[in-house]
């Protein structure tokens, strides 16, 4: 096992994941044998690393997997492909974190040293790319990219201040807040974006 969440509109419901690819819905009133009340495989060839509810929307359910994709499913459909399904990341998904506030919006960290927002939002074309001439694609649903820490290991939203996300990793951990432009393209690539309303800017162990 990887991961267990709660869910967000059933004190007696649980969700898990894990090494062999399943997400697996628990009745904790249920005893032992007939506890596991639905599965679904959502990968046949890697770990389900992470796993988070949508608190807006109870039935959606994202998950993060070994090989750096992350799915999003309706679980009233367990026998449906996912309602959304990227592959971007370059190493394994290590957190994941729906804002809030915003049903659409959901955060994710990778191995790859880099954390990215998500607008699910958006359809194709809707959002303008950084670069034209980049050697690297940007999704039109990839709000804000956040990178210079290594090995981030988890993140959240705040619940208290709007559009604030922690993350902790192997340099020690920040407090930001993804910057998005009126037409919703991405802030954070490059190094003229490196300063982005980080608070503070970087903190270090070696600090306390």
């Amino acid at each position: 096992m990887e991961d267990i969440q709660f869910s967000p509109n059933d004190k007696n419901g649980i969700a898990t994941c894990g090494c062999d690819g399943f997400i697996n819905f628990i009745d904790l009133r249920k005893d032992q044998k007939t506890a596991l009340v639905q599965q679904m495989q959502v990968s046949q060839d890697c770990d389900a690393n992470v796993i988070a509810w949508n608190p807006m929307k109870p039935t959606l359910l994202a998950v993060g997997l070994d090989d750096g994709s992350f799915k999003v499913f309706d679980i009233r459909y367990p026998k449906e492909d996912p309602i959304t399904f990227i592959k971007w990341h370059e190493g394994p998904i290590t957190s994941l974190s729906w804002q809030p506030d915003d049903q659409w919006t959901l955060a994710v960290s990778s191995d790859d040293n880099r954390l990215s927002v998500w607008d699910f939002s958006v359809e194709d074309g809707d959002a303008a790319q950084m670069d034209q001439e980049a050697d690297y694609h940007v999704p039109d649903q990839l709000i804000f990219l956040h990178q210079g820490q290594d090995y981030i290991k988890e993140l959240r939203w705040s619940p208290y201040v709007s559009n604030t996300i922690m993350t902790t990793a192997l340099n020690g951990f920040n407090v930001f807040q993804p910057g998005v432009d009126q037409t919703g393209s991405a802030l954070g690539y490059g190094e003229e974006n490196e300063g982005l309303d980080i608070i503070p800017e970087q903190i270090q162990d070696d600090d306390f």
